[in-house]
């Protein structure tokens, strides 16, 4: 490998993306991108072409094709050699949370991703079986118990009361 400052031959890069739309990291690549975002310096007319056509285009599965094309070319070119897809580890509670929402759809990430906020804004206490039904078990409990502290504190003043008429009568 060459000493010389941007003489390389080989560079082992990081890099995770995860963005629901491919556009930014399709972007990088893009011929405009060249002393910008593009370093490995690569050009090709038909992904550029490629890219500028699914960047207008508005349905999904007419763009996948073209996402699939742009693909194809990027690895058959090989301007990244790529060497591993990091799997990635998530926990999280499905049984005091429900809400989370993986995007993309059935295959993606529920949090930390850099363009969605689906999980944040859907993300909720699970309700109890019993709660579900409206004016669950735990609610019940609770309007009892302050029903009977009522019954109760009402009987004790009553019987206070006419304790006292009962001695203010024998005096």
């Amino acid at each position: 490998m060459s000493q010389v400052q941007g003489a390389w031959q080989v560079q082992l890069q990081l890099q995770l993306h995860e963005y629901v739309d491919p556009d930014y990291i399709l972007n990088v690549f893009t011929t405009s991108q060249i002393e910008g975002w593009n370093d490995p310096i690569w050009s090709n007319a038909e992904y550029d072409k490629l890219y500028d056509q699914q960047a207008r285009t508005i349905d999904p599965a007419q763009r996948k094709p073209l996402l699939d094309r742009m693909q194809q070319i990027f690895y058959t070119e090989a301007p990244y050699i790529v060497t591993n897809y990091e799997r990635q580890l998530e926990a999280y509670n499905t049984v005091k949370s429900e809400g989370w929402t993986q995007v993309p759809q059935g295959s993606g990430p529920v949090a930390l991703i850099n363009d969605s906020i689906d999980t944040y804004l859907n993300l909720r206490p699970r309700v109890a079986a019993a709660d579900a039904g409206g004016g669950g078990s735990s609610n019940s409990l609770i309007y009892v118990a302050v029903a009977v502290a009522v019954a109760i504190v009402a009987i004790v003043a009553v019987l206070l009361l006419r304790r006292g008429r009962g001695r203010a009568m024998e005096e």
